[in-house]
């Protein structure tokens, strides 16, 4: 069975939703968001949410004992946001929490996929999450500029356009 991390942002949210949709795939889901936390009672899902304080927006546990929790599980695949990515820069995130959260599932899933919207490519937010080359792939939407995929490709990173 898969095992994977869903991390509190917008986008990896509709992952969750996906997720729901296709009960034909059961798997191992751990996560920090409220939103995902939807997942629980599904008979293909087996739900484990972190603890800790919940802040932010959308609402997730983001403090030391959410990282705590996180030395419990081994992941094969984490989804996690961001709110900039920048081929040369790495990928980042607007708050300290959140930043933190990210370093830790990164350090411990086996793949570490980026959803995000083409919008937030050669942007920079104020807390560096990790350099582009531990990712394992970006996925984001078909209005990523030639350009920003051009830049990709000489970089040799995964972008899937879906």
């Amino acid at each position: 069975m898969d095992s994977i991390f869903i991390d509190d942002s917008t986008t990896t949210y509709y992952l969750a939703k996906y997720i729901a949709a296709h009960p034909e795939k059961p798997m191992s889901v751990v996560t920090n968001s409220l939103a995902a936390a939807s997942l629980a009672n599904l008979r293909h899902i087996e739900l484990f949410m972190l603890g800790g304080h919940i802040i932010g927006t959308p609402p997730a546990a983001l403090d030391n004992i959410s990282q705590n929790d996180l030395e419990q599980f081994y992941i094969n695949k984490a989804f996690v946001g961001s709110n900039g990515i920048d081929f040369e820069y790495g990928i980042t995130s607007i708050g300290l929490p959140q930043k933190n959260i990210k370093q830790k599932i990164i350090s411990i899933a086996k793949q570490t996929y980026v959803l995000v919207d083409s919008s937030k490519f050669g942007n920079r937010s104020l807390f560096p999450v990790c350099s582009i080359n531990k990712l394992h792939k970006i996925i984001t939407d078909n209005e990523l500029s030639s350009s920003q995929l051009n830049l990709s490709q000489k970089e040799h990173i995964s972008v899937d356009i879906v």
